[in-house]
């Protein structure tokens, strides 16, 4: 259970970052890529989605919390997309 535990703690950490990195990129005159997320801030603005985002994954991350298979798959997803934005980010 401590590594479901770590897990959990891992997913809500990257949205964090991914909430600081899209945010930053955004402000620094880059894009959204993802149609689904650059849809819903155009319709809530850019905060208010992903924040929203945000929530739901660590939901999901909270329905899996027992299935460490599962749990590891969004986590190891989520790393991929902040890692992406880190990429992203103006030197």
């Amino acid at each position: 259970m401590a590594l479901n535990l770590a897990l959990f703690i891992a997913l809500v950490v990257l949205q964090v970052l991914d909430y600081y990195t899209t945010t930053t990129i955004l402000t620094l005159g880059g894009e959204e890529l993802n149609p689904v997320m650059r849809w819903l801030m155009q319709r809530v603005g850019v905060e208010e989605a992903l924040v929203v985002k945000g929530g739901f994954v660590i939901l999901i991350g909270g329905a899996f919390y027992d299935n460490i298979a599962m749990l590891g798959v969004l986590v190891a997803a989520c790393v991929v997309v902040v890692a992406f934005n880190f990429r992203s980010m103006p030197k």
